[in-house]
Parts: C-alpha cells; structure tokens; sequence
C-alpha cells in the first residue's frame, strides 16, 4: 500500500505543474517541448486515476473524500487543459 501511496503522490505532485508548463512553454512558441509535456503530464493524469483507483478498490480509502479530491485534481487539469488548448488555438489564429 505504502509504495502505491508514494506512486499516487509522485503523480499528483507532477501533473499539474507539467502541464502549467506547457501552457507557458507554448505561449512563449516552443510547440515541441510543450506537446512532450502535455504528453507527460497527460500519462501522470493517468497514472494518478489508476493508482486512486486502487486504492480504493484494493485498500478501502475513504470512498467519498476520496472521490471527491479526484473530481477536483481532475477539474484543475481540466482548466489548465483548456487553457493550453486554446492558447494553440488562438496562437494558430493570430498568425
């Protein structure tokens, strides 16, 4: 359990902030380093869904509060997520 708890941790601290910095990275015009951290930070969402998952499945964390931190990590994600895509969006328009 210990080392699944590590894992889920070491994937919810890298998510985010690799996918803020893609946002930055693309805003700034390196669209190759941003699309390799979208990548990762996208396989660390993953990765942080699975472990969750299993850990309530296999060791019976709370259920509710459990559920309830991954709607709002996963709603985070999401905003930054829109914000990186429309950021490319409004990039491919302007120029």
């Amino acid at each position: 359990m210990v080392t699944i708890l590590i894992t889920h941790i070491a994937f919810a601290v890298a998510c985010i902030p690799l996918m803020l910095s893609a946002t930055v990275v693309k805003y700034f015009g390196n669209i190759k380093i941003a699309q390799s951290l979208a990548k990762y930070s996208s396989y660390s969402l993953i990765g942080l869904l699975g472990t969750g998952t299993i850990l309530v499945i296999a060791f019976h964390a709370g259920l509710v509060s459990t559920c309830y931190a991954g709607l709002v990590y996963t709603a985070f994600f999401g905003i930054s997520f829109v914000a990186y895509r429309k950021l490319a969006t409004s990039k491919i328009y302007k120029d």
